[in-house]
C-alpha cells in the first residue's frame, strides 16, 4: 500500500474538487440515486449491519464526508436518530435537503472541510467514513490524531488503500495509522460488500 509518484491535487483544488465534482458518477444526485445501483444498496447495508455490531441506537454517531446522505438515510431508518455529519459539498447537502427532508432535519450538519472543523468538534461515541480519507491530501494528514481523539467508543473507517494512478486519490494504511494514534482494532471486514477490493473495512477502539 502507498502512493503512486502522479502529482496530486493541492489541497485548495482537492477541496474546490469536492465541492463541485465536475464528473457526473461524483454528482450527489448519482450517490443517493440507488435505482439500478445494487452495489450502493449493499455498501449502506453492510454499514447498517456493522453499526448493529457496534453502536446502540442513541449512540452518537458522526459520518465524516456525508455526500447527500445515502449511508445516513439507511442508518436512520435502521433506528439510528442521534446523527451528525461534516460535509464539504454545499451542493451534496442541498440534494439532501431537496430529496430526503426528513433526513436532512433530523441530521446535525457542518458544511465545510473536515480540516476546518475538526478542532471545534465535541466527542461521538462512533465516527465513521466511507470512501472519504482517501481524498485527504498528504497535507491534511494532521487531521488523524485529532479525529483519533474524538472517538469515545468505535471509529469505522471503509477506505481505498491500494496504490492508483490517480491524482485526487492518496491510499494509506489505516490499520497502521490509527493504531499508531491510540486505537486498537477490534474488528475488520475485507472484501466490503458493495465496494471493489481495494477497499479495507477498519473498526477501531480507544485503548
Amino acid at each position: 500500500m502507498g502512493s503512486q509518484s502522479k502529482t496530486h491535487l493541492t489541497l485548495d483544488k482537492a477541496h474546490a474538487y469536492w465541492r463541485k465534482p465536475p464528473e457526473s458518477n461524483n454528482w450527489p444526485s448519482e450517490y443517493i440515486d440507488t435505482a439500478n445501483k445494487p452495489q450502493l444498496v449493499q455498501r449502506s447495508e453492510a454499514l447498517v449491519n456493522l453499526m448493529r455490531r457496534h453502536a446502540f441506537r442513541d449512540s452518537a454517531i458522526l459520518e465524516i464526508g456525508c455526500n447527500a446522505g445515502r449511508n445516513l438515510k439507511y442508518l436512520f431508518e435502521a433506528g439510528y436518530s442521534n446523527l451528525s455529519a461534516v460535509e464539504i459539498s454545499q451542493n451534496a447537502i442541498d440534494e439532501m435537503q431537496a430529496q430526503l427532508p426528513d433526513l436532512y432535519a433530523a441530521v446535525n450538519i457542518q458544511v465545510a472541510p473536515i480540516e476546518e472543523v475538526v478542532d471545534t468538534l465535541p466527542t461521538f461515541d462512533v465516527i465513521f467514513t466511507m470512501a472519504t480519507m482517501v481524498h485527504l491530501p498528504r497535507e491534511s494528514e494532521w487531521v488523524f490524531p485529532k479525529i483519533a481523539g474524538r472517538v469515545k467508543s468505535r471509529l469505522i473507517t471503509v477506505e481505498f488503500e491500494h496504490p492508483i494512478d490517480s491524482d485526487r486519490h492518496f491510499p494509506r494504511n489505516y490499520e497502521r495509522i490509527f493504531e499508531a494514534n491510540g486505537l486498537r482494532l477490534v474488528d475488520m471486514m475485507h472484501p466490503f460488500p458493495g465496494l471493489p477490493s481495494s477497499y479495507y473495512c477498519w473498526v477501531f477502539s480507544p485503548v
